[in-house]
């Protein structure tokens, strides 16, 4: 995970946690050291705005049009809510442009 250290024994999430469940991209967690110095996360003590969504996307032919309409749905409900946003490294997520 990327993070920004806020300080304080504190983490604000800098990357989309494609494999952890229940924390999203700018979420502020609790950093415990390990003995070398590594940095594990605990919980979440300030949640974001911001939520991450999996999809699963077999090679079957199919789901590459389920994907894309997926895609569609919430590059409309981003439009209509809070203005512009982007796709990025296969996954829904924000643009620099707030």
């Amino acid at each position: 995970m990327w993070a920004i250290d806020q300080g304080d024994g504190t983490v604000q999430l800098d990357n989309i946690p494609w494999f952890i469940r229940g924390i999203a991209c700018g979420d502020v967690v609790v950093t415990e050291p390990d003995e070398e110095g590594v940095r594990w996360a605990g919980e979440v003590v300030r949640r974001s705005e911001n939520c991450t969504i999996r999809l699963i996307v077999f090679r079957d032919g199919r789901s590459g049009a389920a994907r894309q309409s997926v895609i569609n749905a919430f590059q409309q409900l981003w439009r209509r809510r809070r203005g512009h946003r982007t796709v990025r490294h296969g996954g829904l997520g924000r643009s620099a442009h707030r």
